[in-house]
Parts: structure tokens; C-alpha cells; sequence
């Protein structure tokens, strides 16, 4: 039997804001507080209650069907392989979600010179199925509890973001997709940084920490790209390279060279300043201490962590009005 999987979902991203107007989470629909079509053509609305829709209808995540077996005896390698296809197109669905979530809340931290609180990294359990009909989010009373933001909905205790604010986060996600990277994927980079960034905020800072080197450790490599250091590509970065104390060095050469040779090199050539080298620096010693020596990181390095991954992508993006950072919170 086949099913068609449906091509809406709302997800809850955060405990501490909402979108535009007063939240009023009703008992059937949802009022969209602001709206945008992405490059893609997934369709991404926002609601008062600070709900993230994503509408995939229109997007080649959209129109997949699934196949049902209710037969007796060994799953049919036919059904074996659309399960594979679906989960696979969910776990897209999400890690898009996540990446346009970091754009709305990165800007909203760079707007507001704040540290983002109360963040969730929502798994496939917390996807919600939805309709978007006229405007309008519709969805089952039954899932009004997961659909409900912080303290069950007590609008006291959550932060407004502007309508114009989301516009932004909307246009980054836009800007990045076009961007033409060579090796990183903008949209992993982005969850990847916004999973440190939740991870940080909940005292898990060895985990925290080992994301954030992955994710430097691809910017820089995509930024050596960037900068015209390497042979036969185009300089995208206004980095003051090559000087005349300076070679180009081939791709093959790149590639193999590790995270301390690239951030030194990108240093030399002054993309990085010797204050961003030295935390990245720091970032490897701390991670290589947890991998090999399974030295536990401590809160302080997982932050330092989360400030040079920023710094680094906002060269990468060429975004300097970024802030995907959080807090954490220690009782006494």
C-alpha cells in the first residue's frame, strides 16, 4: 500500500520566544505572524506562539509517498529501501528546519548583542503534522500540548523577536543557499553550530565542543577556497592575499593539510587575526585532549569554542551581524 507523507510540519525550536505579536495559541489553527518562500520553494511560516511551519510541497523534499507492508513473511527489499528513502527525506526535512531556525535566531542574537536562551534541538519525535490552507496552520487538537511553547504557553515568561528580524533570518537562509561553496554545506555548517550552541547552553560541553571544532574545522578549510589561495579558484573573500611572501598552493595541498596548517596559513595571509588563531588553536588542543586523551572539556572552552566557531563563519558568510551563542545557566 502506498501512503503520501504529508508535507507540512510544525516544530517548537525554543522556550523563551515568540514572533511578532502577543502568543495565542488557539484550539485548530494557528494566526501566521510572517511568511517566505525560500530559494528551495520550501514555504517557512512563523506564528505568534513561536512555532517554525515548514511547508515542503514545492521543494524536492516535498511529494514522497511511502510504502506499507501488511503482508505476513520477510519485508519486501522494495519496502526495506522506500523506508530507507523516507526516513532519509525526514532527517532532511529536519536538518533544513534546524539550519532556517539558526538563521532566525543568529540574527535575532546579532540584532539584539545578546546571548539566545532557551533553545531546543527537536528530534523526528517532535515533528508535528500540519496543514496550510488559506493562510492558516491547521492541526489536530491533540497535539496542542507539543505544539505549546514555554511554561505551557505562559506568554509571561517568553521574549518577542520582530516580524522584521525573522525577515532577516529569512533572507540569510536565502543568501547562504546561494552562495557556492565548494566542500561545506551551508545547511549542515548551520545545524551542526546551532546543535553546539543547544548542547553549550545544557552544560554538555565536551559534546558542545567537539561540533563546534568540526564546524571550524570545515569553514576554515571552505574559507582557504574563498580566499584565493588556492590555484584556479575565484576570490570571493576580501582577504589581503596573495603577498608576495606568500605561494598559492595547489588543491591536493589543501586538502591535506590539518586544521593547525590552514588556520596558520589563513593567519599569514590575514583573514584570520592572531587573536581568532590563537582561540582556534585553543579549540584544537581542547578538542585532540577530549579525542585522544577523553579529557573532559569544561563549560568555560565549550563558550570560547562557540565564540570562534561565530567568528569564523561570519568570514566564511561574510555576515557580520551573527550571533548563534547562548548562555548557561549554574544553580548554587
Amino acid at each position: 500500500m502506498r501512503q503520501q507523507l504529508p508535507h507540512a510540519v510544525a516544530l517548537n525550536f525554543s522556550n523563551s520566544y515568540y514572533f511578532g505579536g502577543e502568543p495565542a495559541i488557539e484550539r485548530s489553527d494557528l494566526t501566521v505572524a510572517s511568511r517566505a518562500t525560500l530559494s528551495n520553494g520550501v514555504d517557512v511560516l512563523v506564528t505568534p506562539d513561536g512555532l517554525l511551519v515548514f511547508d515542503y510541497t514545492n521543494s524536492d523534499l516535498g511529494k514522497v509517498e511511502r510504502l506499507v507492508f501488511r503482508g505476513a513473511g520477510s519485508v519486501p527489499d522494495e519496502v526495506m529501501a522506500n523506508n530507507d528513502y523516507v526516513f532519509n527525506v525526514q532527517r532532511r526535512r529536519l536538518t533544513f528546519a534546524v539550519y532556517v531556525a539558526a538563521c532566525i535566531y543568529g540574527t535575532h542574537g546579532g540584532n539584539s548583542h545578546s546571548a539566545l536562551s532557551g533553545l531546543k534541538y527537536p528530534n523526528l519525535g517532535d515533528v508535528v503534522w500540519v496543514s496550510v490552507t488559506d493562510g492558516n496552520v491547521r492541526f489536530t487538537p491533540t497535539d496542542i500540548d507539543r505544539l505549546r511553547t514555554p511554561g505551557n504557553g505562559d506568554a509571561s515568561r517568553k521574549m518577542p523577536i520582530p516580524v522584521a528580524t525573522v525577515a532577516q533570518g529569512f533572507a540569510l537562509a536565502d543568501r547562504l543557499l546561494a552562495h557556492s561553496f565548494i566542500d561545506a554545506d551551508p545547511i549542515q555548517l548551520l545545524a551542526m553550530a546551532y546543535q553546539a550552541v543547544v548542547l553549550h547552553a545544557a552544560q554538555h560541553a565536551s559534546a558542545s565542543l567537539a561540533l563546534s571544532a568540526v564546524v571550524v574545522e570545515a569553514a576554515c578549510q571552505e574559507t582557504m577556497w574563498a580566499s584565493g589561495i588556492v590555484n584556479n579558484t575565484t576570490k570571493t573573500l576580501g582577504a589581503v592575499f596573495p603577498t608576495q611572501s606568500l605561494e598559492t598552493r595547489s588543491s591536493n595541498e589543501v586538502r591535506k593539510m590539518n586544521q593547525q596548517s590552514m588556520a596558520a596559513t589563513l593567519c599569514d595571509c590575514g583573514v584570520l587575526s592572531p587573536y581568532l588563531f590563537e582561540r582556534i588553536d585553543n579549540l584544537r588542543t581542547a578538542r585532540n585532549k577530549l579525542m585522544h586523551r577523553g579529557n573532559d572539556a569544561t563549560q568555560r572552552q565549550s563558550g570560547e569554542a562557540l565564540t570562534a566557531m561565530r567568528d569564523v563563519l561570519q568570514i566564511l558568510f561574510s555576515e557580520d551581524r551573527f550571533e548563534l551563542n547562548a548562555a548557561f545557566t549554574m544553580r548554587f
